[in-house]
């Protein structure tokens, strides 16, 4: 297998609605990158606790809709991304143990709702168009830092 083109099904563990505990730097507790990129949007801490108090990924994603977004967003938002992704992964050793597996399998954020900034869409009106695939690089970046960081150490 050269690529992993969709985070669904066995590889769902990749998507950033994956359910999975983390803590960042500030002690927050997090239930999903989802819930950590939604509310690291929000312009006021009212809207931030409720993004991240939701049940599930969804609702953070629908509850973001809602929000003021901060000014700086789309300069901020790769390194929110990089950051949520890599505290998914280095917190959790089971995720850590299967980003790994993947060796040096491209990652791609396959998608048909036309995002070809995150991911690469494959619906027949963007088939044309290369995406970004921002997620899959984040994703593939944190596995080399993972890599790197515990070489020669018991995962």
């Amino acid at each position: 297998m050269s690529e992993i083109r969709f985070f669904k099904m066995d590889n769902n563990w990749l998507s950033n609605f994956y359910p999975c505990k983390f803590v960042d730097k500030w002690g927050n507790e997090w239930k999903s990158v989802e819930h950590y990129f939604q509310a690291n949007k929000c312009k006021n801490n009212e809207d931030f606790k409720r993004i991240m108090e939701v049940k599930t990924a969804s609702e953070a994603k629908k509850l973001s809709k809602k929000i003021k977004i901060k000014d700086n967003w789309d300069n901020i938002r790769l390194i929110v991304m990089s950051y949520g992704v890599n505290m998914k992964f280095d917190q959790n050793s089971y995720l850590k143990n299967l980003l790994l597996s993947t060796n040096s399998v491209k990652l791609i954020e396959g998608n048909y709702w036309h995002d070809n900034f995150w991911g690469d869409c494959y619906c027949s009106k963007c088939y044309n168009i290369k995406g970004q695939n921002y997620l899959g690089k984040i994703l593939m970046m944190v596995r080399k830092h993972l890599r790197e960081k515990y070489n020669d150490r018991n995962l």
